[in-house]
């Protein structure tokens, strides 16, 4: 049997009564009646009984369509699903070392040659924060300090340590002390540029990135880190408090 859609559709003649194909009315008419002329109203019917189901209505009455359809967003959100999860697990971690974690002892060369100890500032705060000197965030957000935070830090016990990751990451850009006074560091009490080594670049910023803060505790426990610095001092003279 046909499935075409019109084939099932029947309408009274106007004329005789009879039931006819929609399809096939006016040739009813035109044969049988041929003086006839059937009303407005017969003609709106006859054209709604004949025009063809828009394609939408047709893939909705057919089961296979709608389970096509259903399919394909089954896949659709299987691959998102699988998406999230392998994201999940590959995802970057942290830069350096955790929230919560002493931080890893090094020592570091500050602009007058004078060699220190990251543990010989345990007793107050530290503001650890590892720059490149090409770095323009770097460049931007120790002016902010200087102008803005550096008496804010210093008020609240915060020692700040700048110091340059390893071979400024293999950058070029100005030396460590032409940085320091062009952006505002005037051997401030309480802020120290300085220069690492490898290993410490290492521990502290395993991704290679710039901008990266740490922020410590009086016995030298991580309490936050991060990278972009300039944003998150408020927040860190908030963390600071009563450390």
């Amino acid at each position: 049997m046909s499935s075409d859609p019109k084939r099932r559709r029947t309408i009274h003649c106007p004329q005789c009564d009879v039931p006819v194909r929609a399809d096939r009315a006016r040739q009813h008419l035109s044969s049988v009646h041929p003086t006839f002329k059937p009303g407005r109203e017969f003609e709106v019917r006859l054209d709604k009984l004949t025009s063809p189901l828009p394609a939408s209505s047709r893939k909705a009455r057919t089961p296979t369509a709608f389970f096509m359809k259903w399919r394909v967003v089954g896949i659709v959100l299987l691959v998102v699903f699988v998406g999230v999860i392998a994201y999940a697990l590959t995802r970057p971690s942290p830069p350096g070392e955790a929230v919560g974690d002493s931080a890893p002892a090094f020592s570091f060369t500050d602009l007058s040659g004078v060699t220190h100890t990251l543990s010989s500032y345990q007793g107050h705060p530290v503001f650890l924060w590892w720059i490149a000197t090409w770095c323009p965030h770097c460049t931007q957000d120790t002016q902010v300090l200087a102008q803005d935070y550096y008496s804010r830090f210093h008020a609240e016990g915060i020692t700040i340590l700048e110091i340059q990751l390893y071979n400024n990451l293999g950058e070029s850009g100005p030396s460590l002390s032409t940085f320091a006074q062009d952006n505002g560091y005037r051997g401030q009490v309480g802020w120290t540029f300085g220069t690492s080594d490898p290993t410490a670049t290492g521990q502290y910023d395993a991704q290679a990135v710039t901008d990266v803060y740490y922020l410590l505790n009086s016995q030298g426990v991580i309490l936050t880190q991060g990278a972009g610095a300039g944003g998150a001092f408020p927040s860190l003279l908030t963390q600071a408090q009563g450390q």
